[in-house]
């Protein structure tokens, strides 16, 4: 019993965290200003409407439904396709 309840636990995980990925990067300077790059990729599977119709919605939905982008001036947000998969770009220098 204690090992079902283990197997089903992992289970969840995987199948609720396999299709996203981010990384970010930050570059110092010797001066103190700093780039900030942010990069969210999505499922390629993209993400089917609430009638579940087999029709596909916003192709980056897939992120942002689990992803809050910022709304802030300083940030720059790119959108674009990698291999068929939806990625998101946040670049932000101060």
């Amino acid at each position: 019993m204690k090992y079902g309840i283990a197997i089903l636990g992992l289970a969840a995980v995987l199948v609720t965290s396999g299709c996203m990925r981010g990384n970010a990067d930050t570059w110092i300077k010797a001066d103190g200003s700093f780039t900030r790059k942010v990069r969210l990729m999505g499922s390629s599977m993209g993400s089917l409407t609430e009638e579940g119709a087999g029709e596909k919605s916003d192709k980056y939905a897939s992120i942002t439904r689990y992803y809050k982008l910022p709304t802030g001036s300083d940030w720059t947000i790119t959108k674009s396709m990698k291999k068929d998969e939806p990625v998101i770009t946040l670049l932000r220098k101060v």
